[in-house]
This record gives C-alpha cells, structure tokens and sequence, in this order.
C-alpha cells in the first residue's frame, strides 16, 4: 500500500507540467495609454496650483487680508525654535523593544510647530526672506 501511493504520488507530478516562466510581460500600463492621451491628461508645468505665485505680493496680500500682521507677527515667534531631533538609535530601540516613547516624545514635541506652520503662512505673506 505504502508503494502504491508513493507510484501514485510521483506519477501525478510527473504528469504536470511546470511552467519554467517565472515573469510574464503584461504590460498594463502600456497598453491603457498612449502617449497623446498622458499628454492631454497630465498637467504640465505646475498649471494645477490653486495658490498665487509667491512674487505676486498683491495676491498674497489681498489673501491674507486684514491677518497679514498677525501672521507674520505668529511665525516670527516660531524663529527660534529648536527642532527635536529623533536619531536613528531610537528607530533601532523601538525596534528592539518595542518602546515608541524613546520616538513619541520628540515628534510630540516637535507636532504644533509642524501643525501650525505659520511659518510658511508668514514667509508668503512677507516678501522678506528672514522667516
């Protein structure tokens, strides 16, 4: 019995065939677009920005309105803020351990700088490049 389902067993994967291919070449991409159709879909040359352009002082003005002062006032107090660095040893420790306090601790930190960022409102809203 124990033969026979050993020449069973042998004679059914010898019967199929294996394939040697690995990869096969589909192509999707390729074949759902042409050329002429990325063209006329793909927007070129940041034409998509729905902001004005950061030399257009009057734009950025007329956006920030009456708050330009205030703003600008806001980032300029985040200027000497010192960022808390997270250093890759703490990636490895939470790694081996498993701990995210040893990471959490700096990015928390680090979130209502980067949630804020009145510095960024503050620079376009200023033609100066101190901020």
């Amino acid at each position: 019995m124990k033969h026979l389902l050993c020449f069973l067993l042998v004679a059914t994967l010898g019967s199929l065939s294996f394939k040697a291919n690995a990869y096969t070449e589909r192509n999707m991409l390729q074949k759902a677009a042409d050329e002429a159709t990325l063209k006329n879909v793909l927007v070129m040359k940041q034409a998509w920005v729905p902001y004005p352009a950061y030399t257009d002082r009057a734009a950025w003005d007329s956006l920030m309105g009456p708050n330009k002062q205030r703003l600008i006032a806001a980032g300029e107090k985040l200027l000497d803020y010192k960022w808390k660095l997270i250093p890759a040893t703490a990636y490895l420790e939470y790694e081996r351990s498993g701990n995210r306090k040893v990471m959490e601790a700096p990015y928390d930190a680090n979130r209502p700088a980067m949630c804020s960022s009145l510095r960024l409102v503050a620079q376009v809203s200023t033609s100066k490049s101190t901020i």
